[in-house]
């Protein structure tokens, strides 16, 4: 199953370049409708190739599209279950997606791929990091509700036997060979600590230094981070890790018997709690700032500020639209009631540049006081 990832969703925010196509349809999981969905999804490219060909000549609309009329041939992809599709085409690259959620279907043509109907699927897509460590096995994954990807660890031991064997500085192993005769015969002879002492400050020192490489890695990240271990190895990270975002409750037990899908699984049902509470606290945040200018609803001044790195957390409504240019030298916002050409949708604009510069998107909720409108911002400064 082709679940959005965190990757793929910076690759999405990172685009910009015309013609940038995204099309979105609701997937049918059961029966004679299962069969229909293909067909669904030609009338899909059908429509969009009639608005291509207002910007494109047909042969180089149909180009553009070619991921999507393969798409239609690709028979496995049809088999596999989901709410929703997304396609997201530009002229450099071609996703697709099964979706968690059930988008409205639409297409969107323009500059920037359109990621607002993605929003509610972002809590059950939650991005965070899970580490594996035990004395035997050092693992971190970036990973979301149906995805994991190993992250690489550079100069990190994998265990503490390999530590204890090329760690020589603090653990002076040297090396001799034994002159023939001796009672272990000819070869190569460990000593210093290359008897793999297992004891607690060697253990404190291995979780030392993946600690340090962990924070390293992530340091600049508001993900949150699950660490699976044993107890007392789980206790001895905490006290070195300075990453600010680990969650308190872990996965208790040895890693090494256990598969990572297993882990990932449990460390699934600590983030959905995680994430919850996060949204009810800015939600709270959002209503104590709610009279001051820490907030705003109004989009010229948001979408300003979500473009200078200013907004830390934003609410948005996935199924509203504010049609508009921005100017991004002036900083200035020309807004329409309906769709003129060249316009994007604002809404859009201040989602994508609020991940870019690491803030924090919610689906808009009822708990947000004093707001009928379609956005509500938490302003860092």
């Amino acid at each position: 199953m082709k679940w959005p990832t965190p990757i793929d969703l910076r690759k999405l925010i990172e685009s910009k370049v015309f013609p940038s196509v995204s099309l979105y349809m609701p997937t049918h999981i059961t029966g004679q409708e299962l069969r229909e969905n293909p067909i669904r999804f030609k009338n899909l490219i059908t429509k969009c190739r009639d608005i291509l060909k207002k910007h494109l000549p047909q042969e180089k609309a149909e180009y553009l599209l070619s991921p999507a009329y393969d798409l239609l041939t690709y028979n496995i992809f049809w088999q596999e279950r989901g709410k929703g599709l997304a396609m997201f085409i530009t002229p450099q690259f071609s996703q697709y997606n099964h979706l968690c959620i059930e988008p409205k279907t639409n297409i969107y043509v323009g500059d920037y791929l359109h990621i607002l109907p993605l929003i509610p699927s972002f809590i059950d897509e939650g991005i965070f990091y899970l580490l594996l460590l035990s004395q035997h096995r050092v693992q971190l994954f970036e990973a979301s509700h149906h995805n994991k990807t190993e992250i690489d660890l550079p100069g990190t031991f994998k265990s503490i036997e390999e530590m204890l064997r090329f760690d020589i500085a603090e653990d002076n192993v040297m090396a001799r060979s034994l002159p023939p005769g001796s009672i272990s015969g000819q070869g190569t002879m460990y000593y210093g600590s290359a008897d793999l002492k297992l004891g607690k400050k060697n253990t404190e020192r291995f979780v030392q230094s993946v600690a340090a490489a962990v924070d390293k890695r992530i340091f600049n990240q508001n993900a949150p981070l699950v660490i699976a271990a044993v107890e007392y190895i789980e206790a001895m990270y905490r006290m070195h890790s300075s990453y600010p975002h680990l969650v308190s409750k872990g996965i208790h037990g040895n890693p090494d018997q256990v598969s990572a899908d297993n882990l990932h699984m449990q460390a699934w049902d600590i983030i959905v709690g995680y994430i919850k509470k996060d949204e009810a606290k800015y939600t709270a945040l959002y209503n104590d700032f709610s009279n001051t200018n820490k907030t705003s609803t109004d989009i010229n001044t948001i979408l300003q500020a979500a473009y200078m790195g200013r907004v830390d957390t934003i609410f948005v409504s996935e199924n509203h639209h504010i049609f508009g240019k921005f100017n991004f030298s002036s900083l200035t916002i020309e807004t329409h009631n309906e769709k003129r050409e060249g316009d994007e949708d604002l809404l859009n604009l201040a989602v994508i540049y609020t991940l870019k510069t690491e803030g924090r998107v919610f689906p808009m909720n009822k708990n947000l006081m004093k707001t009928g409108e379609p956005i509500a911002a938490i302003f860092r400064y």
